[in-house]
């Protein structure tokens, strides 16, 4: 169900010469803007993500008003309103069917000229394609991609826009469902190999060639994949981002963080950059910058499931379980979260604030760890969850639960019913076991076991880099309060 908090969270989208930004419920045509209902704007998502087919009456019903008790007077008065948004700025660009006694189907019409249409300026659908990317929501975004589609069919020897569609195809690899992921994967390999015979140094394919596979356990290959795209374009933006995060999932922060500093500079409004460097400053101890770049995150994304997240744990982390409990129960700016991680959340947060018994903290562990199961981001939430109650030893057990598929329970490899959507979350990311709320884990003897087993002890004799835990120079803060403990 998608709800009237959920519209913030929203990828703006064209089609054809319609524009539609959910998240301030406007659309804009050849005519002008046109203000939309929050509930008209919910049908009308619906009706799309639908993708031709059917809706009923009574799924609009459950889906948008969550089986309340209302009327056919509601439903129908929504119906116009979608009926009216494209008719109030001029666009033909969508049609709303009326199936008799059943439902309704929306229909786009791709025919006509317009700014995501055949003729259109390459331009404008390669700037949708970039800000799909800059935002850094885990979806995969297949109207950005259909738009360049619609782009390239016009200018097929256009190398950027095959690099691009390229590009975003790797990031629906990624989040797009099981049974979807092997034929976008074969999409993206055709783009990269569109692009290159155009222009064998287009940075866009370049960059998803690096990324299409996943960096867990390769790192070193990644490395190289990645730096061999900045020999040949060393400002090219989305292979320094997959480089700084490379270095923050293999225990150097303290390379990622002037990467991530100078594409913020460069771009203070592209969204992916922010949570990155929220973790930055949390494991340097900056607590007060970390206060000015999460409020401003938080004002400009307010519901973006990775800067919410940072935002949580660095608050739990630095001694301030009394905001993150406040910022975990507002429902009105928490995102979209299944309700075992709110519990969870909550949970640990609160024991932060009120006197708990022994008794309590291990029923609290004990439920963390039994969410290994229930999918990736569930389960680094429960990592992190054990970590704030000091539990190492289990936190130990699910890590290798989670990476490695090792123990009673392991971590599935896709997300399901039960997990969440969060950024990054979904190709085994293991740069949580180097912030300072892991510094009790680093310090078990069995850590040089973990990260042998990882990958990365041979990583780092390998390429001669040093971690930051174990450089005395680069000493991870040890105290709650974020300060260093130098």
């Amino acid at each position: 169900m998608l709800t009237t908090s959920d519209l913030p969270a929203q990828n703006d989208f064209s089609i054809g010469d319609l524009k539609i930004s959910p998240s301030r419920r406007l659309v804009e045509g050849p005519a002008g803007k046109h203000n939309v209902e929050p509930i008209f704007m919910r049908v009308f998502l619906r009706l799309l993500a639908a993708e031709g087919q059917v809706v009923t009456r009574r799924e609009l019903f459950e889906e948008c008003w969550g089986g309340a008790s209302v009327g056919d007077d509601s439903l129908n008065r929504a119906i116009a309103g979608v009926r009216q948004i494209a008719r109030a700025v001029g666009s033909t660009a969508i049609e709303l069917e009326t199936i008799p006694r059943t439902g309704y189907v929306l229909r786009r019409n791709i025919t006509e000229a317009g700014p995501h249409g055949p003729g259109a300026p390459m331009e404008e659908a390669a700037a949708a394609a970039l800000d799909c990317w800059r935002i850094g929501l885990p979806v995969a975004d297949l109207d950005a991609i259909r738009a360049l589609d619609r782009a390239l069919a016009e200018e097929p020897g256009d190398a950027r826009g095959w690099g691009l569609k390229a590009l975003l195809l790797r990031k629906a690899v990624e989040y797009a469902k099981p049974d979807q992921s092997a034929e976008l994967l074969q999409a993206c390999e055709a783009a990269i190999r569109r692009a290159l015979s155009i222009n064998p140094a287009q940075s866009d394919a370049l960059s998803a060639r690096a990324g299409v596979m996943p960096m867990f356990g390769d790192w070193k290959a990644a490395r190289g994949r990645l730096l061999g795209v900045l020999e040949l374009d060393p400002g090219h933006v989305p292979a320094r981002h997959d480089l700084a995060m490379l270095e923050m999932m293999t225990g150097r922060p303290s390379a990622a963080r002037p990467i991530i500093a100078e594409l913020i500079e460069a771009d203070p409004l592209a969204a992916t950059f922010y949570y990155k460097r929220m973790y930055h400053l949390w494991n340097f101890g900056e607590v007060e910058e970390l206060e000015r770049v999460a409020m401003r995150a938080l004002q400009l994304w307010p519901r973006h499931p990775g800067i919410w997240l940072a935002r949580y744990w660095t608050l739990l982390f630095t001694g301030r379980g009394g905001q993150a409990l406040r910022l975990v129960d507002d429902e009105r700016m928490r995102p979209p979260l299944p309700q075992p991680m709110v519990d969870l959340l909550h949970g640990v947060a609160a024991v932060q604030e009120r006197p708990v018994s022994d008794e309590e903290c291990e029923r609290l562990a004990e439920r963390a760890s039994a969410m290994v199961a229930r999918g990736p981001a569930i389960a680094v939430a429960a990592l992190m969850a054990l970590l704030s109650l000091g539990d190492t030893r289990r936190a130990l057990d699910l890590a290798y639960a989670y990476y490695l598929g090792r123990g009673s329970a392991a971590t599935p490899i896709w997300t399901g019913p039960e997990d969440a959507r969060v950024s990054d979350q979904f190709r085994r990311i293991t740069q949580f076991l180097f912030l300072p709320c892991a510094q009790d884990l680093r310090a078990l003897p069995e850590f040089a076991g973990l990260c042998r087993d990882l990958g990365f002890s041979a990583y780092w004799e390998a390429t001669g880099l040093t971690p930051d835990f174990c450089d005395e120079a680069r000493r991870l803060p040890a105290r709650r309060d974020g300060q260093s403990a130098a």
